[in-house]
């Protein structure tokens, strides 16, 4: 028995080796690319476009998240239909030339159309992380799996803004500085996306690096699942039972998970309360209530682990994992429209849809807990306690009674 912990412990490692650095880069490759728009507008794009009109510089960042809207479910459904791998490696190769063609952008209609078909493409990518994770690693493992790659959106900002500085003081040349931001981003877009081809980590029964004892090793972990394994097949009645899923409505517009996604919820809650409610004199307390709302990444990353640990069926999980990014992308548009110009200096009314936002999430989060709770109580005097299913079925948490949800 311990040699197999040992041997278990030492594939994890593996898998972690093979996996996390080429997920983690890629997904901070693509909030860099996202997040450009914001370095390149104080280096001349404003100026250049003739978008100094706030609200026209909202809509070019906004526009973005239509895009990712629009992208989110045939991008997660072809991941799902053909090779991870092959789909990954072609969405980078497509935003990169998104990105190389921002350049060309000579007016405001241009830039919208440029930035919608970014948020198109690049849709792809979160939802393929949440499935990758989903395939690869066993329940317990797969939320510190998430929030690792997650966590490089965070480092991708703290290295962009060196990169574009140096970019910006370029003074020679017929391109501005915010032009060669964008170049020097797509083309090291496109090498990595070429690189992926061989890189990203494919089917369990593919991927390259592994012994014949540690792929069936990889086979004995997915079945502690009870998910089954990657299926090219659409299924169309996992679609409906997933339309239908209570949970997945509410992983997909209250971003919460459980206990500790309720817990997360509350420093939310008080910070928005300290910024509503403190005089503009009491600069500590409204300082600590901006560092409170922060607390709400916690909460999202336990949702994106949601979107994988806690369905069954490879077609219902590229679904969830899409509606994930989904409830994502109408939070980063309705947000700002939350924060009118016309409540500044303050924005107190902002304050309130916020802390009114998080309340809500707080209460579906608990109510989430109780309902799965009581499936499993309701599995167990029923069907008995888990038991392993066959790997090859393609079974979705609801039609497998051998499937307990994690609480």
């Amino acid at each position: 028995m311990l040699a197999d912990e040992k041997a278990g412990r030492r594939l994890v490692r593996k898998i972690d080796w093979r996996l996390m650095p080429v997920m983690c880069f890629t997904y901070g490759l693509q909030y860099y690319d996202k997040a450009i728009l914001s370095q390149a507008a104080i280096f001349g794009l404003r100026e250049d476009l003739m978008i100094e009109d706030g609200l026209k510089y909202s809509w070019v960042s906004l526009i973005f998240y239509f895009g990712y809207l629009v992208g989110t479910y045939p991008i997660s459904l072809l991941a799902q239909r053909y090779r991870i791998r092959v789909v990954c490696s072609v969405i980078c190769v497509i935003w990169a030339m998104v990105i190389l063609c921002t350049p060309a952008c000579t007016s405001y209609a241009g830039l919208l159309v440029n930035r919608f078909f970014l948020g198109v493409v690049e849709a792809g990518v979160s939802p393929i992380c949440m499935l990758v994770v989903g395939l690869w690693y066993t329940h317990s493992e797969q939320v510190l799996r998430s929030s690792l790659w997650y966590s490089c959106s965070g480092g991708s900002l703290l290295i962009s803004p060196l990169i574009n500085y140096g970019l910006g003081s370029i003074t020679g040349g017929s391109l501005s500085p915010w032009q060669y931001m964008y170049l020097i981003a797509g083309a090291a877009t496109f090498a990595w996306g070429i690189a992926l081809w061989w890189l990203f980590p494919d089917s369990l029964e593919k991927t390259p690096g592994f012994s014949t004892e540690e792929r069936q090793l990889l086979l004995e972990r997915v079945k502690l699942n009870n998910s089954g394994l990657e299926n090219k097949d659409f299924k169309l009645g996992q679609f409906k039972e997933a339309m239908s899923d209570y949970q997945f409505w509410a992983i997909m517009f209250a971003n919460a998970r459980l206990y500790i996604i309720a817990g997360a919820c509350l420093p939310v809650i008080l910070g928005c309360a300290l910024l509503w409610k403190l005089p503009t004199s009491m600069q500590a307390g409204r300082i600590l209530g901006f560092y409170l709302i922060n607390f709400f990444s916690s909460a999202w990353v336990q949702c994106i682990g949601l979107g994988t640990s806690n369905v069954s069926g490879h077609t219902k999980k590229a679904l969830y994992a899409a509606g994930t990014f989904v409830g994502y992308s109408l939070g980063n548009i309705v947000g700002p429209l939350m924060f009118d110009a016309k409540y500044a200096p303050r924005y107190d009314n902002g304050f309130i849809g916020l802390m009114v936002c998080f309340v809500v999430c707080f209460c579906v989060a608990l109510l989430l807990r109780q309902a799965l709770a009581a499936e499993n109580r309701l599995r167990d005097r029923e069907f008995g306690t888990q038991s392993d299913v066959g790997i090859s079925d393609d079974l979705t948490d609801r039609e497998n009674k051998n499937f307990r949800y994690n609480i």
